[in-house]
């Protein structure tokens, strides 16, 4: 009997190993603020926190400004400069930046509304002094978004991939699935929560996250 209690004992502790190391759940949190300027233009600030190793540990924070705009109904572009802080398990603080490019197409289907984005960002975040060290990360994304007639709510649901491509290399690192429901609490003032699902490839110790993500969007008026 005591042989059986320590062999679970042991079990349950490479099983708690394995979890630790490839399965993680997080807690992100973001504000944005967003406001049309003349000539179909528009700015975005957006702030994000997030909390890793069972949400318990503050570990990044990162800040992106953006600018947009909107050449039709249908097709728009964007840029947008981040800056990114880490919180590593030890007294280091370091921070990185990342330049990105999206191009978006949006489709309207009744009160459907589904976007494709094309999205080409500098992938090591930082200066490589050797220009085919340098990789390309692509991030494409498809979402569908639904909105409930007479109702503040609508629900979304999206699918992104992550792959580095330079002259001589291209792998899938990482793909992203979200679903969640937003609220317009007030008028321009909405509220969000999603289920994140994130999935590393390629990697010696890939990580799945389960995620939680907070948000709050404030839409200002034209200026």
């Amino acid at each position: 009997m005591s042989i059986r209690l320590i062999f679970l004992f042991f079990l349950l502790i490479i099983i708690n190993n394995i979890y630790t190391q490839e399965q993680d759940f997080q807690l992100w949190i973001g504000l944005e603020a967003r406001a049309p300027i003349k000539n179909k233009f528009s700015i975005s600030l957006e702030n994000e926190k997030r909390f890793y190793e069972n949400a318990s540990i503050y570990g990044r924070n990162q800040t992106d400004l953006g600018l947009g705009y909107d050449i039709n109904r249908i097709f728009s572009i964007s840029a947008s400069y981040r800056m990114n802080y880490y919180y590593p398990f030890t007294e280091l603080v370091y921070s990185k930046s990342r330049w990105t490019s999206s191009f978006y197409y949006t489709s309207r289907y009744k009160r459907w509304r589904f976007n494709v984005r094309l999205r080409v960002s500098n992938d090591s975040e930082t200066y490589v002094p050797g220009w085919f060290e340098q990789r390309v990360l692509h991030r494409e994304r498809f979402r569908a978004l639904y909105n409930f007639r007479k109702s503040p709510f609508r629900v979304h649901a999206s699918a992104e991939t992550y792959f580095p491509i330079s002259y001589n290399s291209f792998e899938l690192r990482k793909i992203r699935i979200i679903t969640g429901v937003q609220i317009r609490a007030i008028e321009n003032h909405r509220f969000g929560v999603d289920y994140v699902y994130d999935k590393e490839f390629n990697s010696n110790n890939a990580l799945t996250a389960h995620i939680i993500q907070f948000s709050y969007r404030y839409s200002l008026s034209d200026f």
